[in-house]
């Protein structure tokens, strides 16, 4: 059969399917040779336009695709720009569109660190269109948002200055290589959830019992050492975030709500890294230890700063290995084992699924797991349907005046937990600051 169809007759079944088509004439034609002429020439675009007229069908204009009316709508609606400047006086930022309606949408959006930049000038503008919308014309306000920030001189953060002092003091020192940890029998994990030093609290005005400086690293020190017990074959710390109860020398959190606070940052750094280096001192001298550091809502500079403060101090140690992982979810394997660690100020609702997408190599080697988790500072457990035990810790310290008045109150403890590689808990411990001998008093 020639290759050419330029003489050759229309069949019955090509007639039939151009008048049943109904698609404009590029479309047929494609559908009409893709159907009875694959791997030929085919029949061309004016053939088919010419059958068409013959057999008295009017041509269907081919349209221009329209998005359907809610996707145009929400793409509109939607729509953001964000023009971004770096030079060597600083970084000018310009947004235009609804997302981002405030300075300060525009300088998380850009990911400016205020504690290393200041606002030079700012300008925000808002106005109304209109738009077509699904259900008919609606005004929607738009904004134009400018900034201009430079960085701070003299002022660097307290990660910056903790960072340069600790590498200043090491200078061309290496570390020793940390022993290999045994990875059988029994793990020790004890957690240190919320012990907020440097919080203030006046227990007068609680109900719940005075608290600051002096008398949360004594409560610290007395709860390490109460849990600190022989038989494990290694020693886990689990600091599951806000160690100290504020991170800026304003006292403020590590986003700027201003607390009740000890208000002395140099000594708070100083008195609760000599608490948790002392606990670690004494735990390498019974059992191989390992730390690891997750920050917490209050303390995120603070646990980096805590973090290399340990690193430095025991880099002559070969018993003890810092975790140096930046991460605010962390996972350990022990056997059958697998821990998660996060503070539990985020993804608070799907930490079971995201174990088993960020430990996935962890999760197929493991039949126990559970999630270790802070920041609500009361005690509970929850079964989730696939199996992941998720397990909020209690508090060390009590609420302060702001917590006391709105009700968030509960009983202070800090635990133990001890694994067996096999999976599964082979005992738990509990350490109450509120029962036993009365800690010491503060200085306030």
């Amino acid at each position: 059969m020639p290759n050419n169809l330029l003489h050759e007759p229309w069949s019955e079944g090509e007639e039939e399917f151009v008048k049943t088509c109904g698609l404009p004439t590029l479309p047929m034609v494609q559908a009409l040779n893709a159907r009875f002429h694959p791997g030929r020439t085919g029949r061309s675009y004016s053939a088919v336009q010419l059958k068409r007229r013959q057999l008295g069908i009017k041509a269907v204009a081919a349209e221009r695709p329209q998005a359907p009316p809610r996707q145009q709508y929400a793409k509109n609606k939607a729509e953001q720009k964000v023009e971004r400047v770096e030079t060597e006086q600083g970084i000018s930022l310009k947004a235009l569109g609804t997302k981002l309606r405030t300075v300060e949408d525009v300088l998380a959006h850009a990911e400016i660190d205020l504690t290393k930049y200041e606002i030079v000038s700012s300008t925000a503008k808002k106005w109304d269109v209109t738009i077509a919308g699904p259900d008919g014309a609606e005004q929607v306000e738009n904004f134009a948002i400018a900034v201009d920030v430079k960085p701070k001189v003299g002022k660097a953060s307290v990660l910056d200055a903790v960072e340069a002092m600790i590498t200043a003091s090491l200078g061309s020192r290496k570390p020793v290589k940390a022993r290999t940890m045994p990875t059988k029998g029994l793990m020790q994990a004890i957690v240190v959830a919320d012990p907020h030093i440097g919080k203030l609290a006046w227990g007068r005005e609680t109900r719940h019992g005075d608290y600051d400086l002096n008398i949360a690293c004594n409560v610290l020190r007395d709860g390490m050492g109460h849990l600190m017990t022989s038989g494990a074959q290694v020693r886990h710390f689990w600091l599951l975030g806000d160690v100290f109860h504020y991170d800026t020398p304003n006292g403020t959190t590590t986003k700027g709500t201003p607390l009740d606070r000890d208000g002395r940052v140099q000594k708070m750094l100083e008195e609760g890294t000599g608490v948790i280096i002392d606990a670690l001192t004494e735990s390498v001298k019974q059992v191989p230890t390992v730390v690891t550091l997750i920050p917490g809502n209050h303390d995120a500079l603070l646990t980096w700063a805590l973090q290399r403060i340990l690193q430095a101090h025991f880099r002559a140690t070969r018993d003890i290995r810092i975790d140096g992982g930046y991460e605010v979810r962390k996972y350990h394997q022990w056997g059958q084992c697998l821990f998660g660690l996060t503070h539990g100020d985020k993804a608070f609702k799907i930490l079971p699924g995201l174990m088993a997408r960020e430990a996935a190599h962890e999760w197929g080697q493991t039949t126990y797991r559970v999630i270790h988790k802070g920041h609500l500072h009361h005690r509970k457990s929850v079964e989730t349907v696939d199996g992941v035990t998720v397990y909020q810790h209690p508090a060390l310290c009590p609420p302060d005046g702001w917590h006391a008045g709105e009700g968030f109150v509960s009983d202070r403890g800090m635990e133990s937990w001890t694994y067996h590689h096999e999976g599964g808990v082979e005992s738990m411990r509990a350490y109450s600051p509120d029962l036993g001998k009365p800690v010491s008093r503060g200085t306030r």
